[in-house]
């Protein structure tokens, strides 16, 4: 499978090809709610993990957000989770988070705009990237 992401070039064609693949509503379910009896996997709580990007923490990178992604069973060293959280790569990210609408459906053409060469997406990928 592509590799998916800002930065990965893969096309909606690509997307749509993964997404309408009659395996992948399986994956899914097993996924977020588990199966045969399994429960579901810990990234399917990546997004309701903790206490959300709404109010004080909107668009800021918080401790409960370095966990998020460990629930995808991904690693941030603590050198970058520290910068991330109290660091000017925190405050550059926020900068940049602040730019990105929130209200686009990922399927509209509007989306793919805003994963542009040089969009705010973009940029978060380059500094996450560093």
């Amino acid at each position: 499978m592509a590799r998916m992401g800002v930065g990965a070039g893969v096309s909606a064609r690509e997307l749509h090809a993964v997404v309408a693949d009659r395996m992948s509503e399986a994956e899914l379910v097993r996924y977020f709610l588990g199966g045969a009896g399994g429960a579901p996997l810990t990234g399917a709580r990546f997004n309701s993990f903790g206490g959300g990007s709404s109010g004080a923490t909107a668009n800021r990178v918080t401790a409960e957000d370095v966990v998020a992604v460990g629930l995808l069973n991904v690693t941030i060293p603590g050198t970058a989770a520290l910068a991330l959280v109290e660091g000017s790569l925190g405050r550059d990210v926020a900068v940049e988070l602040a730019q990105i609408p929130t209200d686009v459906d990922l399927g509209s053409p509007a989306a793919a705009e805003l994963l542009a060469a040089e969009s705010p997406a973009s940029h978060v990928w380059r500094l996450l990237e560093g």
